[in-house]
């Protein structure tokens, strides 16, 4: 299962990209991820907590800290 699966089954939105290409030849025995922007992926998943080697990122809200 990929980190995407993962992330989707976990309760993530894909909100661009979100999967892995298809060429239609010798490159689809390598290793490319589409440029992928997720949001809503829990805290705890494998997705936050380990480094994916690609251009793929997670949009995460938070609460402004007050002065």
């Amino acid at each position: 299962m990929s980190y995407f699966d993962l992330a989707i089954k976990e309760g993530a939105t894909a909100i661009i990209g979100g999967a892995v290409p298809h060429f239609g030849d010798e490159r689809d025995d390598g290793f490319y991820v589409q440029p992928s922007v997720f949001t809503g992926v829990p805290k705890h998943s494998r997705f936050v907590r380990e480094e994916i080697f690609g251009p793929v990122c997670h949009i995460e809200k938070f609460k402004p800290r007050r002065k």
